[in-house]
């Protein structure tokens, strides 16, 4: 069998899952990064400032402004000001937000699943390692 070029899998594999994710997000009418954000919320031991999402997603300002103002006109989350500083912006999860996450979690959960499945917990460990190590060098070099 041909052996393709790295770039290849990375992006197949990101594509299948995207796709799959994005496809039962919209049925259940949030978009994927939406529910990244939420899952971001709740696992945060502090507040999140907007730019905080904005570096962990790599997404601008503005895009992430849009997205949050959606969240926040559905319930899902508040944003407040910096009492110090009024251009920081804190994120934070509301009731609704946990309540709809809660509810959609899971699906999450059994992509990631769907995507180890035939790897015992010594390969996922080492995919993991290896994964970071990549994501790691793309962040230091930058463009290919």
């Amino acid at each position: 069998m041909e052996q393709k070029a790295l770039g290849f899998y990375f992006k197949s594999i990101s594509n299948n899952f995207a796709k799959n994710f994005d496809d039962w997000c919209r049925s259940k009418n949030i978009t994927s990064t939406q529910m990244r954000i939420l899952i971001m919320l709740k696992k945060s031991k502090s507040k999140v400032r907007q730019k905080d999402i904005e570096e962990r997603f790599d997404l601008t300002g503005a895009t992430v402004s849009g997205i949050i103002s959606r969240l926040e006109n559905r319930g899902y989350i508040v944003r407040e000001s910096d009492l110090n500083d009024k251009r920081i912006k804190y994120i934070e999860l509301t009731d609704e937000g946990r309540k709809a996450l809660d509810e959609n979690y899971s699906k999450l959960v059994q992509c990631d699943k769907m995507l180890t499945k035939n790897l015992n917990n010594e390969e996922i460990n080492e995919l993991y390692r290896l994964l970071i190590k990549v994501y790691e060098n793309i962040k230091e070099e930058g463009k290919c």
